[in-house]
């Protein structure tokens, strides 16, 4: 059936899991990316279990926090990782907007990629291990999810920067029903924030606004997004989540 098909493709383009692709797979992936929140589920959820397991062995909280965010960067083959380096290199650039989007597609990695690779790795392991054994599954199932709203929502903004992988996903989201396409994907991300109540909620407010920010950064710099962009966006809008998690169960944050 094609819309098997096409959620197979589309965990496959997210994934690393083995469950085969075919030449459609780009296409796919983009037709259904208003689902990409349940599979930011999905991965969250294996995670999760990860640094659950290691939990329950007595490991201390920053070792399974990093192993959760390891796991988390292997599942999706750093993919979106790669995305947040070469947008961190491009977007500092002293040079026009076609130099920047030149750099973004280089292989060299400099000092604001580094810098920015590890703030945002510290800052996400940080958040997880303050989490309590109660909330972490539940934290980073709703942190991935809200990391994939963070994507359909650049894309829904646009516009595509250049021609590309980026610019497919752009257009097939801004196409037809894109209004009903957001709103789905986000009440997908709101149902699933319910995991930690209203910290939940907080969660996807900062992790939409953090990718609104992203956006607005590469609009002024590139003229528009890329799919490195929304790698990037991918990135920061976990770790917007998990801030927001951690900050708001401090608070009593949670139903």
């Amino acid at each position: 059936m094609p819309l098997l098909r096409k959620l197979r493709n589309a965990l496959a383009f997210l994934t690393i899991i083995p469950v085969g692709m075919d030449e459609k797979v780009f296409d796919d992936a983009a037709d259904v990316m208003w689902l990409f929140p349940l599979y930011g589920a999905l991965i969250g959820l294996v995670s999760g279990l990860v640094g659950l397991a290691l939990e329950s062995l007595r490991a201390p909280s920053i070792v399974w926090a990093t192993m959760v965010y390891a796991s988390l960067l292997i599942v999706t083959g750093f993919n979106h990782m790669d995305g947040l380096l070469d947008f961190a290199d491009a977007a500092v650039a002293q040079a026009p907007k076609e130099r920047r989007l030149e750099i973004m597609k280089d292989q060299y990695t400099g000092a604001a990629a580094l810098s920015t690779g590890l703030a945002v790795a510290l800052v996400t392991v940080a958040s997880l291990s303050s989490l309590s054994r109660g909330v972490l599954v539940q934290a980073v199932v709703v942190s991935e999810a809200v990391a994939k709203l963070g994507m359909v929502i650049s894309a829904f903004m646009g516009p595509p920067a250049r021609k590309g992988l980026g610019e497919l996903f752009i257009n097939r989201l801004r196409g037809k029903w894109r209004a009903a396409k957001l709103a789905a994907s986000a009440s997908v991300c709101l149902a699933l924030s319910w995991l930690l109540g209203l910290a939940g909620v907080v969660a996807c407010l900062a992790g939409s606004l953090a990718s609104t920010a992203i956006v607005g950064v590469a609009r002024r710099k590139f003229g528009g997004l890329t799919g490195d962009v929304m790698g990037a966006v991918n990135e920061i809008s976990r770790g917007a989540a998990l801030v927001a998690i951690a900050v708001s169960l401090r608070w009593g944050l949670r139903a």
